[in-house]
């Protein structure tokens, strides 16, 4: 809204002073600041611009523009300031500020296109698929896999893992399973209750470990050793991808993708392995570097170190002193990494490997089973290379009786779902096989898992040892023939 003023006459101002009285406003003029409306060409209302300005001051001037004045005086304490909109000027502090705000949107969407940062999904199709690590290219275990899992078990068909064997006698029921039962009671109400709250991946990882992992290691003190630490293990048991050297130095191509396997009733004659031994001559611990704590130089299409969130395996005490003796003298030539963590804690040959997400957006399962693949993946290979230190040692053992295929077990957790899962070579490649899922908010699941989990450490704690312990005889035995020599 913009003021109408006429022009006055200079010399009748000068010549007359303005009234002290000022006129009281009608209701007629409701508030308004303009001027009396007359009969004259110049009532017109006209805006009040310079130009506007310049063509009333080359203009005849009325008698009347005094009266106006004086009028437009006396009113206008009585009317209200007209709004006004600011003028537009130019700031070169909200240009500046844009310009900053925008540098910083690109910035920020440079930052989340990192080239490096794979997904679960892509490091699965990549970086494993590189290393021949597969997960569930075969929903069945090949039939001497099978044949481990049912007498491991004690069940005729892998459906029932977990499930009571339906010939068992109450009455023979051991100690253990007693303790079993009564953990998986507490476990299944615990899961009812951070299920309720949604609980994140700490509270789910925290209660497996106290709740149930670890009272049942406690049945078995000396013999299995317990690390929950995420310590990082040694980087030289990953699987290693083929270099060009190795695929066009062999006779025969070799494949992209494992060709299907197709499970028999015989029983597979066991893995060939090189006569001669080779094997890594790279120190265990890596030499102090200067880089960054953020920045890494190993290949980012590898897999990743393993860092298990829970895993166990046969503790140092359980082995005689000559037995630790050659463990330990194994692991300073590089030759069987038997522990496998990088800061030795005394365990050594895992065969149970657990990692745990939890209720919570990123926490994804896929990503727990990338991370059990190449953990067990890591695990195969220790055992694969003691097998090869015990034939070095001992090329001519009676091959009657084949050997059982090596395997691993691992259990991956997402809030209260429990997949139990199964690790073994064909070839060279690593398979990871679905035994049975559970949800521990059911009671018969919870029971049915910690009856699996049971089954499991005993068979680390009788038959995974004993298979152990045969293939350090063997070194010993070499060892003492060559002291009477």
């Amino acid at each position: 809204m913009k003021r109408a003023l006429s022009c006055p006459d200079p010399e009748q101002t000068r010549s007359r002073p303005p009234s002290p009285k000022r006129r009281k406003p009608s209701p007629s003029d409701n508030g308004r600041c303009c001027l009396p409306i007359t009969t004259s060409r110049y009532s017109r209302t006209l805006p009040l611009t310079p130009e506007t300005l310049q063509e009333l001051s080359q203009s005849p001037v009325p008698k009347y523009s005094t009266q106006s004045i004086e009028y437009w005086a006396n009113n206008c304490d009585s009317c209200s300031e007209p709004e006004m909109a600011p003028p537009q000027t130019p700031s070169i502090t909200s240009t500046d500020s844009g310009q900053r705000r925008a540098s910083k949107l690109s910035y920020r969407r440079q930052r989340s296109q990192s080239p490096t940062k794979k997904t679960s999904t892509q490091y699965r199709s990549r970086n494993m698929a590189d290393a021949s690590v597969f997960v569930d290219h075969f929903p069945e275990p090949p039939s001497d896999v099978a044949d481990q899992l049912k007498h491991i078990f004690g069940v005729s068909v892998l459906e029932d893992i977990g499930q009571a064997s339906s010939n068992d006698d109450p009455s023979s029921v051991s100690a253990v399973q007693n303790v079993i039962e009564k953990l998986a009671e507490k476990y299944c109400h615990k899961s009812r209750q951070m299920a309720k709250e949604c609980a994140g991946e700490g509270q789910w990882k925290s209660y497996l470990l106290t709740g149930l992992v670890e009272p049942m290691q406690e049945l078995w003190p000396d013999i299995v050793k317990l690390s929950a630490s995420e310590k990082p293990w040694i980087s030289e048991l990953r699987p290693t991808p083929l270099s060009f050297e190795d695929i066009l130095g062999s006779s025969t191509p070799l494949p992209v993708s494992p060709k299907p396997y197709m499970p028999t009733a015989e029983p597979q004659a066991p893995l060939p392995f090189p006569s001669a031994l080779v094997l890594p001559q790279t120190p265990i611990f890596s030499p102090p570097s200067d880089a960054p704590s953020d920045f890494t130089t190993d290949d980012p299409n590898r897999v990743s170190i393993p860092k298990p969130d829970i895993a166990l395996g046969l503790a140092h005490a359980s082995f005689t002193q000559l037995h630790g003796k050659i463990l330990w003298d194994l692991q300073d030539k590089n030759r069987v990494f038997s522990e496998p963590h990088q800061s030795g804690i005394g365990l050594h040959f895992p065969f149970l490997i657990m990692e745990a997400k939890g209720l919570a957006i990123g926490s994804n399962m896929v990503g727990a089973q990338n991370q059990a693949a190449v953990d067990a993946a890591c695990a195969l290979n220790i055992l694969r290379d003691l097998k090869l230190t015990a034939t070095a040692y001992m090329p001519c053992i009676s091959m009657d009786q084949p050997e059982p295929r090596q395997i691993i077990f691992s259990v991956v957790t997402e809030g209260p779902i429990h997949e139990l899962w199964v690790h073994y070579q064909i070839d060279e490649a690593y398979h990871m096989t679905l035994l049975q899922i559970w949800r521990t908010t059911i009671a018969k699941e919870a029971r049915e898992f910690a009856q699996a989990l049971g089954k499991a450490l005993e068979w680390g704690v009788y038959n995974f040892r004993t298979a152990i312990l045969k293939k350090l005889t063997v070194i010993e035995t070499k060892l003492r023939e060559r002291r009477s020599e």
